[in-house]
C-alpha cells in the first residue's frame, strides 16, 4: 500500500490542502500521522476520494454548489461586461482630454500670435503719431516763418498733447480696440 504526504496528495489530486484536511478529519479520507507528526495518506483511498466529488463537497462546507457556481459565473460575465464598458469610457475620456489639450494649445498659440500683431500695430500707430506730430510741427514752424516774413503777428502756440481719439479722428485711423 503506497502512502503519500499531505503535500504530495495536494499536488496529485489538485485539490486544496484545506479540502484534503477536512476530509481526513471527517473520516472520509483515511490517513494517519507518522512518527514525525506528518500526515500519511493512502494513495488508493485518495484516488477514490477524487472520483467522488459529492463527498468532497460535503467535506468542504464553503465550496459552492452548482446553482451558486452558475450565479457566480453570471455575475462574473456581467462584471467583465461592465469593465469593458468602463474601459471604453476611459478611452473616450482620454480622447476628449487630448482633443481639449490640442485646442488649448492652439488657442494659446493664436493668443501669442495676436499679441505679436497687437505689439506691431501699436508700434506702427506710435510711429504714425510721431510722424504726424513732426509734420505738424514743421508746418507750424513754416507758417510762423511765413507770417514773420509777411509781418503778420504769430498765433499763440497750440498744446502738443492731444488724445488718441483726436489723432484717430484727424488722421482717419481706426482704433485697435474696435478692429
Amino acid at each position: 500500500m503506497a502512502m503519500l504526504t499531505l503535500a504530495r496528495a495536494v499536488r496529485q489530486s489538485r485539490l486544496s490542502r484545506t479540502v484534503i484536511l477536512n476530509a481526513i478529519k471527517s473520516g472520509r479520507l483515511p490517513a494517519a500521522k507518522n512518527a514525525s507528526g506528518h500526515w500519511q495518506i493512502d494513495a488508493i483511498a485518495l484516488r477514490g476520494f477524487i472520483r467522488a466529488p459529492e463527498d468532497r463537497r460535503k467535506s468542504d462546507p464553503g465550496a459552492p454548489d452548482r446553482a451558486e457556481f452558475r450565479a457566480l459565473e453570471t455575475e462574473g460575465r456581467a462584471l467583465r461586461k461592465q469593465v469593458g464598458l468602463l474601459k471604453r469610457q476611459v478611452g473616450d475620456l482620454k480622447a476628449d482630454r487630448d482633443r481639449w489639450a490640442k485646442q488649448a494649445e492652439q488657442a494659446g498659440s493664436l493668443a501669442r500670435s495676436n499679441q505679436r500683431v497687437m505689439r506691431r500695430a501699436n508700434k506702427n500707430l506710435a510711429d504714425l503719431r510721431r510722424e504726424a506730430l513732426m509734420e505738424a510741427k514743421q508746418a507750424a514752424e513754416a507758417a510762423a516763418r511765413e507770417a514773420e516774413r509777411l509781418g503778420v503777428p504769430a498765433a499763440p502756440p497750440q498744446p502738443s498733447r492731444i488724445s488718441s481719439a483726436e489723432w484717430n479722428h484727424r488722421f482717419g485711423l481706426r482704433s485697435l480696440r474696435s478692429a
